[in-house]
């Protein structure tokens, strides 16, 4: 309503009856100290599998100022997970390494009805 992103529901696990599972992610960070015109680009590896790039996107950012607190909100649909198992998020700026969040995956059991209910 305001225009200003907002963080509710932060997620570390993602659970799910059978895979692959396709997920609407929204990624949400801000940065500071940065120079100029800059392309940063946020990638999802599969950690067991050597860091497999299964999904990448990138934006050109602007810091007019280098006190300026820049913030990019990415609205990622359909990202595939194809595996139970741990996946992360990387943030790079201009090709630079800055940070990483981890997600895991688990594959879980439907609850068993009660003969009752």
């Amino acid at each position: 309503m305001t225009g200003l992103a907002s963080i509710i529901d932060i997620v570390q696990n993602v659970n799910s009856t059978e895979f692959p599972i396709r997920q609407n992610i929204n990624f949400f960070c801000e940065m500071t100290n940065g120079h100029g015109k800059c392309d940063v680009n946020v990638r999802m590896v599969k950690s067991d599998e050597n860091d497999k790039v299964l999904f990448q996107q990138t934006r050109p950012i602007e810091f007019t100022d280098v006190k300026q607190v820049v913030s990019l909100a990415l609205n990622l649909h359909g990202i595939v997970m194809p595996s139970p198992g741990e996946y992360r998020f990387q943030l790079y700026v201009d090709n630079k390494f800055l940070s990483e969040r981890r997600i895991t995956c688990r594959k879980v059991d439907m609850p068993q009805k009660d003969a009752q209910g």
